[in-house]
């Protein structure tokens, strides 16, 4: 072989060792295994941060139901005390049967229920 090639091959050969050095450096090491730790890390997040959005956004449509069924409740609960309370000049009363029955002082009507225009 050639003084010239064989001189090149040499210095290849030491670039090439150099190259390995570095590259399995403990700290080399180190900082690639931390850096695929951290990318590894990044996923996880993204994926927890999806879940926790998914978790939120049901959370925010059950309290929006709840919120529907209270409107409701509450509505249904005026309209009942305002069907018990009997407007002026009407007494309740109950027959031999137990039954409750609606009387007007003032004319002596008796009904089962308040007429409409009273309600």
């Amino acid at each position: 072989c050639a003084e010239g090639i064989a001189r090149r091959l040499l210095q290849q050969c030491s670039q090439w060792t150099n190259s390995i050095a570095e590259t399995s450096s403990p700290t080399r090491r180190l900082v690639i295994l931390v850096a695929r730790h951290v990318n590894f890390l990044r996923g996880e997040a993204e994926f927890l941060m999806h879940q926790l959005k998914q978790i939120f956004d049901r959370s925010a449509k059950l309290v929006d139901r709840i919120d529907l069924k209270h409107a409701k409740s509450v509505a249904l609960a005026r309209r009942i005390r305002k069907a018990q309370v009997l407007p002026p000049g009407w007494t309740a009363h109950t027959d031999q049967e137990g039954r409750r029955y609606l009387r007007q002082k003032e004319t002596g009507l008796t009904s089962w229920t308040l007429p409409k225009h009273l309600l």
